[in-house]
């Protein structure tokens, strides 16, 4: 088993002639090749709901079969296990797993496999070497998740940036996307494609992301517990921001100020456990968007929920109509606000700085 850490950020497609330039990669001869891939999962998704994901792969040298962990992402950065060896096509021999409780999962479900969606895409791959021990593969995937419904093919694009680390510390995977940030418009990205994939599948929009359970555990040393909660925070607020900068679905705005709240409130409760400066180095800005999307949110209370049952009330008041015809011009400029606050580079930053910082204080990496 081998323990996959990579960085994904998203690039628009405009910039992608300007990443070729970049000074970083001046002097690096790329590679080029096309990866062909299908998903499997059984009728029911069950490899799904085990946080599972298998693909056959076809490259230029053959096919690989590929098992992958879906753990969690926050702040682009995810850290799974995943097993993977060459195979036939269609064959399903997971020999090489060797944590045994999921490989008899996997043989036990084999019968049931069948291919829910493919991705297609063009890699090009950098192999940078930016500080003494550190390697990182730098991949651009330009292509589409594709899923065959009985509608037709359904099609979400990619083109978006991995950073994995071959070797060295996930702190180095952070230097060089914050080297890129500084002259390009990249965003952490948490969706996988194998998420993206499913989406289509189940034909299901991006939902508001609430707070599950709390990740901390038993026997967890406090500084372990604030990065754990912090890191659930940050990915509640990314996908969250994603739905509130696509629609106007207020849920999203909503819980994207949950998450805000429960990261002021754990930056507040553990500060005496901080490095100094750390709290005073992000809460401004968190504070800043937080006053942001609660004026958002007590807009859309207004408009949604108490505005109605006084017009149903006294529905021959002219003055109710003009009071909620304001109030949704003003509702409608607060969620103007936060989607440009959400598209600005500064936010983007932020996300990426923060989550660097929460992994710099994890004893383990």
């Amino acid at each position: 088993m081998a323990v996959e850490t990579e960085l994904k950020l998203s690039i628009p497609a405009g910039a992608v002639a300007r990443l070729r330039r970049h000074p970083l990669l001046a002097g690096i001869k790329p590679q080029r090749q096309r990866l062909a891939n299908t998903y499997y999962d059984t009728p029911a998704l069950d490899l799904k709901r085990r946080r599972i994901a298998l693909r056959h792969r076809q490259t230029a040298w053959g096919q690989l079969l590929t098992v992958k962990s879906a753990e969690p992402a926050a702040g682009g950065l995810a850290q799974r296990s995943e097993w993977e060896a060459p195979s036939l096509p269609g064959a399903f021999d997971f020999s090489h797993v060797d944590d045994r409780r999921l490989r008899a999962q996997l043989e036990e479900l084999t019968p049931s496999l069948q291919p829910v969606f493919a991705t297609d895409f063009l890699r090009t791959t950098w192999l940078l070497e930016p500080a003494p021990g550190v390697r990182i593969e730098m991949a651009l995937d330009r292509g589409a998740v594709r899923c065959e419904l009985d509608g037709g093919v359904r099609e979400d694009p990619i083109c978006e940036i991995e950073l994995e680390l071959l070797e060295g510390a996930p702190s180095s995977l952070f230097d060089v996307a914050r080297a890129l940030q500084a002259d390009l418009p990249l965003r952490p990205e948490i969706a996988s494609k194998a998420e993206r994939g499913f989406r289509l599948f189940q034909q299901t929009p991006q939902q508001p992301a609430r707070a599950g359970r709390s990740p901390v555990v038993p026997g967890m040393r406090p500084q372990a517990a604030f990065v754990a909660v912090a890191l659930d925070c940050i990915g509640q607020l990314q996908r969250n921001e994603a739905g509130a900068r696509a629609g106007d679905d207020p849920e999203f705005v909503h819980q994207a100020r949950v998450a805000i709240r429960r990261l002021r409130s754990a930056l507040r409760l553990w500060a005496p456990l901080l490095p100094p400066g750390f709290r005073a180095a992000f809460s401004p800005r968190w504070r800043d968007l937080a006053q942001l999307l609660g004026q958002a949110r007590n807009l859309d209370v207004f408009v949604t929920e108490t505005l109605p049952p006084m017009q149903a009330v006294f529905a021959e008041t002219p003055a109710l109509g003009r009071l909620a015809h304001l109030a949704e011009r003003r509702r409608q400029h607060w969620h103007r606000e936060i989607r440009a606050a959400f598209e600005a580079p500064e936010f983007a930053a932020q996300v990426l700085s923060f989550t660097a910082a929460l992994y710099a204080l994890r004893p383990d990496v």
